[in-house]
């Protein structure tokens, strides 16, 4: 009867932590959309500060109703801060990247940070690879080669711009990683957004526009959008386990196509899709292998455990 009770609401939970990782994978195309628009009016450094500056007043709100202040003086500053620059870097770069190339281009940038995570993690982490892992990471970077061959990307420029995006997004997915265990998710998007704030701030006055009725309407958009993709990135993990929620990551791909389709009429080519295939397909066998690698570990326990 206890199992009767217990079932429905564990499926619920994963049922909503997989509502979130569609959210944030959907949120995230809407954000980038967005700034593409607003791109024709605004500069990246402009549109930057205003998202910043929106998130920041957000994520206060939402640490006040949830009565988590408190932790704002509970953490590691020296973290919050290298991860707070690496993401703005990260950001800005993504921001500019939409300017040169269509979103389904720029996401793929995104992609390819799992792969260089997992050729590092030896070497930063020591974490043992595997021929296997290896492997994948290989066939990956060759699909990366696909995608950055002259004519498959719209524009070179937009192409070296998504390489920093590469680069600095996985060195904050190592940064999450190592605050993962004893930072608060919400502390951490607080001074994500300040740092932002604070960086940005001072350039702001030079490239700042003033937004008409349609470009204000953008960048609340774009604002609700990157707050909305940190909440659901956030309870994503929190209710469904990572081998759920990591591979909703592709989905991107998908509403980035509708996109570019739908609003820019622009249709990838082939080299841009074949290239898209090899690193999805390497990303999902790493994160295959991670899942077979940890049930094992996990029956190996047991069986010790037993004995």
């Amino acid at each position: 009867m206890q199992n009767e009770i217990i079932a429905p609401s564990t499926t619920q939970k994963i049922g909503l932590g997989i509502a979130c990782g569609i959210g944030n994978s959907l949120f995230l195309v809407i954000s980038s959309s967005m700034v593409k628009l607003a791109s024709a009016h605004h500069n990246a450094i402009d549109l930057f500060f205003y998202r910043s500056v929106g998130v920041l007043i957000l994520s206060f709100g939402l640490l006040v109703a949830l009565k988590q202040l408190p932790d704002l003086r509970k953490t590691n500053y020296m973290m919050q801060i290298v991860r707070g620059l690496l993401g703005a870097v990260t950001m800005l770069l993504a921001f500019m990247s939409y300017d040169y190339l269509p979103i389904a281009q720029a996401q793929l940038f995104f992609f390819m940070s799992p792969l260089l995570i997992v050729g590092l993690s030896y070497p930063l982490l020591k974490e043992k690879v595997g021929i296997y892992r290896g492997s994948a990471v290989i066939v990956g970077l060759l699909g990366a080669g696909i995608v950055l061959q002259p004519g498959a990307l719209d524009s070179s420029t937009g192409a070296l711009i998504g390489v920093g995006v590469t680069l600095f997004y996985a060195s904050v997915i190592f940064c999450l990683r190592l605050m993962g265990k004893t930072e608060n998710a919400n502390v951490t998007v607080f001074y994500f957004a300040l740092i932002s704030t604070v960086i940005s701030a001072p350039f702001a006055p030079f490239y700042a526009t003033m937004p008409t009725p349609h470009t204000f309407t953008l960048i609340m958009l774009i604002i609700f959008a990157s707050f909305a993709i940190q909440l659901c990135m956030t309870y994503s993990y929190k209710y469904a386990p990572a081998a759920i929620i990591a591979p909703l990551i592709y989905l991107n791909l998908i509403w980035a196509l509708i996109s570019d389709y739908l609003i820019w009429d622009k249709t990838p080519n082939a080299l841009m899709l074949s290239g898209t295939f090899v690193i999805v397909a390497s990303n999902l066998f790493i994160l295959w292998r991670e899942q077979a690698t940890k049930r094992k570990n996990t029956k190996q326990t047991h069986y010790i455990c037993e004995k």
